[in-house]
């Protein structure tokens, strides 16, 4: 009996967990339409047992492992695989149990159940072995877990490595959601203020940020901002800390975002003191700036939202919780300026001082639209599509920058050259960090806020 009820505390989640959920099933729903024509992954490395009890209400919500499970009703080419892992082999039985009974009650297809695959496995021993078996497909992955200690960054990085292709350059097709667990972070932190000797908890912090020297962070702030609940202080340290972890992102991916989410209402009175307090960061990554603005959406009404007390008081809004320093100085991105691509190249050729060709202008409109493929294609795709000969219209606009020449590997591992466009009239290729509503650009390490923005 003792352990069931241990094990039935893993599934009780806070009333938060429905902000985090919501999102991941809007952005997974719009991502597989996007993805849906070629082989499609998802991996879930923390899939829990399917479902999540709400503990303020004692609903049971579909977790990631249904949410995924879901798309297979879109799944009309066969291309879509789920991959399930969870080291804990009492929650596997759950999971495979809910999987098989709700696959029975929303009678999906008869073969689903090959398409489905449960591993018993931690999952930094199958991630390499994954990795190989998905290289052929569009992959997102979902790392969920309940503390620090299962995602130490050496095992990160050599799961985000993967975005970049083995020439060096940052490809679409590779996304990760990671929850950045900043209440245990806190935690940690909280011991090494009151000058703890926990070189087991400090050695998992030192695991967990990697490159990321914490100490030296935690170190410009008072140790008694914890005891004095010195909340803006301590939530600016909590900024401080995810904005110099996702600093390593950006080696293997081009847009990342960073969501707080935030206590909810508790039952018990005792929580109280948690409410509106950040309770994690949901970190995204993605080398597609579209992924960004769609994950952003649900987050941003999420933002908006009440935090409902327990006890009758004043509602205060998300807002309220967001640290001064940082509320000063956000800005609404207004006057987005969105040029058609005939705009765009009208604008390419004054610049360039010189009329492109019909032809060149249809090439730069065919990659143009491209835009989910890095602006680009192999050479054999434009030569099928145009019947050019490359040393007529290539050469001119590779030497005016207005595309770019790299090697690419089809998932049959035949070698090609890849044209994409480059030039910053037509694409922007900077880096941006979108955190709540601000926009940074990420340029040689550091983050410089944009404050009109035309991306």
């Amino acid at each position: 009996m003792s352990e069931n009820k241990s094990y039935r505390k893993n599934l009780r989640f806070p009333e938060h967990t429905k902000e985090k959920l919501i999102g991941i099933q809007y952005y997974a729903n719009i991502w597989f339409d996007i993805v849906r024509a070629q082989k499609t992954y998802i991996i879930d490395c923390y899939a829990g047992t399917g479902y999540c009890e709400i503990e303020d209400d004692n609903t049971n919500i579909k977790g990631t492992a249904l949410i995924s499970v879901d798309l297979f009703t879109k799944d009309e080419k066969n291309n879509f695989k789920v991959i399930l892992i969870n080291n804990n082999s009492d929650q596997c039985h759950r999971l495979e149990e809910n999987l098989l009974d709700y696959i029975k009650k929303k009678k999906f297809k008869a073969n689903l159940g090959s398409e489905i695959i449960i591993k018993n496995m931690d999952w930094k021993l199958e991630i390499p072995e994954i990795l190989e078996q998905t290289s052929d497909g569009i992959r997102l992955f979902l790392l969920d877990p309940f503390g620090i200690k299962s995602i130490p960054w050496n095992n990160v990085e050599n799961l985000i490595k993967n975005a970049k292709s083995e020439f060096g350059y940052k490809e679409s097709g590779f996304e990760v959601l990671i929850n950045w667990a900043w209440h245990k972070i806190r935690r940690i932190i909280g011991i090494y203020y009151k000058n703890g000797n926990n070189k087991k908890e400090f050695s998992n912090l030192d695991d967990f940020f990697g490159p990321v020297k914490w100490k030296e962070i935690v170190d410009k702030y008072p140790n008694t901002i914890f005891k004095n609940k010195n909340n803006d202080q301590i939530e600016k340290l909590a900024y401080d800390l995810v904005q110099v972890y996702v600093k390593h992102f950006f080696k293997y991916f081009k847009y990342v975002k960073i969501h707080p989410v935030h206590f909810r209402k508790k039952r018990k009175e005792s929580h109280l003191k948690e409410k509106g307090k950040i309770k994690y960061f949901i970190i995204f990554a993605s080398n597609f700036y579209d992924a960004l603005e769609i994950i952003d959406r649900p987050f941003k009404e999420s933002r908006q939202k009440k935090i409902f007390p327990v006890i009758p008081t004043a509602q205060s809004t998300l807002y309220k919780w967001i640290p001064k320093s940082i509320k000063n100085t956000i800005k609404k991105i207004d006057n987005k300026i969105k040029l058609s691509i005939n705009d765009k190249i009208k604008r390419l050729e004054i610049e360039i001082g010189d009329k492109l060709y019909p032809i060149s202008k249809d090439i730069i409109i065919f990659l143009y639209y491209r835009k989910s493929y890095d602006y680009g294609c192999p050479d054999f795709a434009l030569y099928e599509r145009f019947e050019i000969n490359s040393e007529i219209y290539l050469p001119f606009l590779l030497e005016k920058k207005i595309i770019g020449i790299r090697k690419w590997k089809s998932k049959s591992g035949l070698i090609f050259d890849y044209y994409f466009l480059i030039h910053p009239i037509l694409v922007d290729r900077k880096e941006y960090l979108f955190l709540n509503d601000q926009i940074f650009e990420h340029k040689s390490g550091e983050f410089i806020e944009i404050k009109n923005s035309t991306i």
